[in-house]
């Protein structure tokens, strides 16, 4: 085995052996041909095809009668490819082959690279890919150059994300997501220059104070004197405690609370009036009614919808369908036909709510909101209309799809398909889907279950999508809690007497259990008598513990007792993320130590069997933050997983990057549990102000045969006593 010096070489990526969150190996083909392999010590996200070069201490270890070069990178920098290296890159090019890009070789050699990016060297390239064929050549020649431009700025850009990741690094930043996000948040040729410029940037996406340390680093290096009062590091402080507040789902805040805030990180009252001065000077919040403060991205999100949806009260966008004159009869029609028999109180609200272009029906569980929905669809469709059914979990999706004979999709799966609907029709090609494919116009009646846990992200991506005319029906229960995103949309529309029609008496029971009488009284904050627990039993029991410390013990005797995380058995529902960490990692520890795993968010490994829940919304994969699953398989070749999703027909496909947006789901809190469902929930009783009555009515409702509180009756009647408030500036005109 020989040691060497550091040398410098242009490695091509021909297998990736490890990747991990700062580390990686790999091999491939230096430019002179020889295989190596390359360890890696930091941040390095190679992959197959790609150019870096590689300088550190390289030895020959001898492996299984070969030679191994070894490198041991000091240095490691992704390159834009040289003339001889590109080569596999151009024979792929349609119309190129392996003749013409040995033509274009021979014709220019190390100087091809600058060559097909030259506009001037066109005709040059045509001729050496043709010599004889001067028009083929000059259109063959079009296209190698675009292609060549396109490839030549993907490489600019993965050369500034390289420098970018770099320079956060040297600067203290270690959380590869929030790395990823910043790119995302700038991702240009000059992203490092940018960020240094506005190093505060970073307050919007990194915890304050480790933004607040690389905003220091920064300032110092430019040479300002009083980083402390430096207008950009208040505006920054300003734009964390936005994010900070945003955090809890409120949208508008007093000057008070933001002023708290600030104080918190300047430890001066008189500073912090000066940061929140320069805050509204820069745009973090703008002034709202009621002497509230609004997030400004928040704000143009509520505004607008709150101009949509006037608009539709107004019934200044009206549709194409003719309701007929006898609505009474009609009615009985289309229960007859469904084999409905609606109680008074749902046929008043199906007249209510068929009458109007935006309409709300508010029910508490077993209200019977599902069977005034399978009437009002069957009595619209008589009518000549049409309608889209969603909801926002997968598993809300799946019911809906059953209890109406329609079918329904998710939130994000609707969203993505009349956005591609929408692309395609602007090029002219929307008669290529097929006739079932999603579609809204003036004769469509959109149905959104479980509306209230829509945050204003996601009911602006969808209203966004409706035509003037299309109808909008929004079914939830405003019991619950507001959403895991911002705002509380929903919760307003119930407000307002002129759109919402309210179903109240209890028709279901649910096979014998005392769940929706439970909910119902849990609802008013009256304290429901709860028996003890005695194992498998419908209803409501609960499991007294003396202390917090013993809750968690208790729970995962329940849990076992219950019959674990087996398909849609159980559910374990908590307040704090501290919690659910703790739980999940229980859970973990019972996998045996071969148990094949794969990385997913940070820290947190999965394996073929555990629960996860999607923390973000992906709409490129159908999926909405709270979504509900169980892994299938893992590849720790790779880092991905396969994934069964409630409410879809078959296993999805996660790669490694997506995982980033998947956790363990053994534990979920409350808020990510809406919409979702499970035979038996167990329900840790904490003594957080978070654990109110509506938390307790989402968790308790999500059973559909049996939930076990785990915890004191002094703590759950301290819970009824509280309530959950989320502020907005959203206002119906």
């Amino acid at each position: 085995m020989s040691l060497s010096n550091p040398n410098h070489h242009t490695v091509v990526v021909t297998q990736i052996l490890h990747q991990a969150a700062a580390s990686a190996i790999f091999t491939g083909r230096t430019d002179g041909g020889r295989l190596v392999r390359v360890l890696v010590q930091g941040l390095c996200h190679p992959a197959v095809g790609e150019t870096y070069e590689v300088a550190g201490n390289e030895e020959d270890r001898r492996e299984y009668g070969r030679v191994v070069r070894q490198i041991s990178a000091s240095s490691v920098r992704r390159t834009r490819t040289s003339g001889a290296l590109i080569m596999p890159w151009l024979q792929a090019l349609p119309g190129v082959g392996p003749t013409r890009a040995n033509r274009l070789w021979e014709a220019f050699g190390n100087d091809l690279v600058d060559a097909l990016g030259d506009a001037d060297r066109i005709d040059d390239i045509g001729a050496a890919l043709e010599p004889t064929r001067i028009h083929l050549g000059r259109r063959l020649a079009e296209r190698v150059h675009e292609a060549a431009v396109a490839k030549a700025d993907e490489d600019d850009r993965a050369i500034a994300e390289a420098r970018f990741r770099l320079r956060l690094e040297g600067l203290g930043v270690t959380d590869r997501q929030a790395v990823d996000r910043l790119w995302r948040l700038i991702g240009s040729v000059d992203a490092e220059e940018k960020f240094l410029a506005a190093p505060y940037m970073a307050a919007a996406l990194l915890p304050w104070e480790r933004a607040d340390h690389v905003g220091r680093r920064v300032l110092a290096d430019r040479g300002v004197e009083d980083v402390d009062r430096a207008p950009e590091r208040l505006v920054g402080m300003c734009d964390a405690t936005v994010r900070e507040l945003l955090a809890w789902g409120d949208c508008a805040w007093p000057l008070d609370t933001i002023l708290d805030r600030l104080k918190r990180k300047t430890g001066d009252r008189d500073l912090a009036w000066d940061a929140a001065t320069l805050g509204h000077q820069a745009g973090a919040w703008i002034e709202g009614v009621n002497g509230l403060l609004r997030a400004p991205g928040a704000a143009w999100l509520e505004d607008d919808l709150a101009t949509r949806f006037g608009l539709m009260i107004d019934g200044r966008q009206p549709g194409g369908v003719v309701l007929p004159n006898d609505l009474d009869h009609a009615l009985q029609r289309a229960e007859a036909a469904t084999g409905m028999s609606l109680h008074e109180d749902q046929r008043s609200a199906l007249r209510f709510l068929v009458e109007r272009d935006l309409a709300v029906l508010q029910g508490g569980a077993g209200t019977g909101k599902t069977a005034t929905m399978r009437v009002l669809v069957k009595l619209w469709e008589d009518a000549g209309g049409r309608v889209e059914l969603c909801a926002l979990a997968g598993k809300a999706a799946l019911q809906l799809s059953r209890s109406t004979g329609r079918l329904a999709r998710t939130v994000a799966r609707l969203v993505a398909a009349l956005e591609q609907r929408r692309r395609l029709e602007d090029e002219g090609r929307g008669v290529d889907l097929p006739p079932e494919w999603p579609r809204l116009d003036a004769r469509t009646l959109m149905i959104i279950d479980e509306a209230s846990m829509l945050d204003v992200g996601s009911w602006h991506r969808l209203v966004s999508l409706m035509p003037p005319g299309c109808r909008l029906l929004a079914v939830g229960d405003d019991g619950q809690l507001p959403p895991v995103g911002i705002g509380a949309i929903f919760h307003q529309l119930v407000g307002d007497a002129r759109i919402t029609a309210r179903l109240s008496k209890i028709h279901r029971q649910g096979d014998g259990s005392s769940i929706p009488l439970c909910a119902a009284a849990i609802r008013t904050g009256a304290l429901p008598e709860i028996e003890p627990y005695s194992g498998q039993w419908p209803g409501v029991s609960i499991v007294e513990c003396g202390s917090p410390a013993t809750v968690l013990d208790a729970v995962e005797r329940v849990a076992v007792d219950l019959g674990r995380h087996h398909a849609d058995n159980l559910m374990i529902c908590a307040a704090l993320r501290s919690t659910v960490d703790q739980i999940n990692d229980r859970f973990a520890s019972r996998r045996m130590s071969s148990t094949p795993t794969v990385l997913a968010a940070p820290g947190m490994r999965l394996s073929a069997g555990d629960p996860v829940v999607c923390t973000r919304n992906r709409y490129d994969l159908g999926l909405m933050n709270g979504s509900l699953g169980h892994v299938i398989d893992v590849s720790p070749e790779d880092g991905g997983a396969l994934v069964h999703w409630d409410g879809d027909e078959a296993p999805v496909l996660m790669s490694a990057d997506a995982l980033r947006d998947v956790a363990l789901a053994y534990a979920i809190t409350a808020h990510r549990a809406q919409g979702s469902a499970a035979t038996r929930v167990i329900v840790p009783i904490e003594t957080n102000r978070i654990v109110t009555r509506q938390w307790l009515y989402t968790a308790v409702t999500r059973a559909t045969e049996q939930v076990v509180l785990v915890g004191s009756r002094e703590h759950l009647s301290a819970a009824l006593g509280r309530t959950t408030r989320r502020l907005s500036g959203f206002r119906l005109t």
